[in-house]
Order: C-alpha cells, then structure tokens, then sequence
C-alpha cells in the first residue's frame, strides 16, 4: 500500500491544480471526500478509516475506486477539450 500512496501521491501533485478542481467538481460525493481528505487535509490512514466508519482494507478500495474515477474524469476532460 505505500508504493500505491506514493504513486497516488505523485499522479496528484504532477496535476495542474485547475485540471484538478475541475475533475473535482464532476466526481460524486463519496469519492471527492475520500480524495480530497486524503490528499488535501493529509489524514494518516486511521483517520481517514475514523471519519469513514470503515477498515483499512473497505479505505484502501474507497480510495482506489476514487482514484480510478478521477482518473476518468480527467482523461474524459482531455478528450473533450481534444
């Protein structure tokens, strides 16, 4: 899981921050919350768990399934200004 959150962590900082926000806006609830606690607010993986009410391993899902749909939104994004 660390060489996931330092891949995660990567991909959000080479991001150019109005790309971001953008793909943010357009992401349902459950997964701008994940990554915006995650990433924004830096909450250490038991916190995070804390505030979700789940596990690590239900966290771990959450935040690859929200990766994924960021991931998503941003190609989408760069498909249609294509």
């Amino acid at each position: 899981q660390l060489g996931d959150d330092r891949a995660a962590q990567a991909f959000a900082a080479a991001l150019d921050r109005d790309q971001l926000g953008r793909a943010l806006t357009l992401l349902p609830d459950g997964h701008r919350q994940v990554l915006i606690l995650k990433f924004f607010d830096g909450l250490e993986t038991d916190e995070l768990c804390a505030v979700l009410g789940c596990s690590r391993a239900t966290f771990a899902v959450k935040l690859h399934r929200a990766l994924r749909a960021l991931r998503g939104v941003m190609l989408k994004e760069a498909i249609d200004a294509a």
